[in-house]
């Protein structure tokens, strides 16, 4: 009955080295300007020039593009609680050990300074 588990999981856990391998993950600091409160973490996910920003590493991502040359762009437009857009934009430039740019909503404008850490299965 169990007999192909174990190949099963083989294949699953190749599968999933095989995406973290095109993986590159940045983390660190959001710091806000003016009076929006205080600096947060935020991630970054970067695989086949596609991206996810993660602000305040929290439940929102921000989808976006990489482009060849490491221009970072990407943005959400969510509905506010007045029933009009609320735009969440994110622009910034990506290498390979740093990703630096701004993130803005209606509301406030954030500074990212992120950088590259390993990826992996284990938290």
């Amino acid at each position: 009955m169990f007999r192909g588990l174990p190949i099963l999981m083989a294949l699953l856990l190749a599968g999933c080295s095989t995406a973290l391998t095109r993986q590159t993950r940045y983390t660190g600091t959001m710091t806000p300007s003016g009076a929006c409160g205080s600096a947060g973490q935020a991630t970054l996910v970067v695989m086949d020039r596609k991206a996810n920003f993660v602000p305040n590493d929290g439940a929102l991502v921000v989808p976006g593009d990489v482009a060849p040359d490491g221009t970072l762009s990407g943005g959400l437009e969510l509905l506010g609680a007045d029933r009009k857009p609320f735009p969440l934009a994110l622009q910034g430039h990506v290498d390979a050990d740093r990703a630096e740019g701004s993130y803005t909503t209606p509301r406030c404008r954030f500074t990212l300074d992120l950088r590259r850490v390993p990826v992996s299965l284990l938290p």
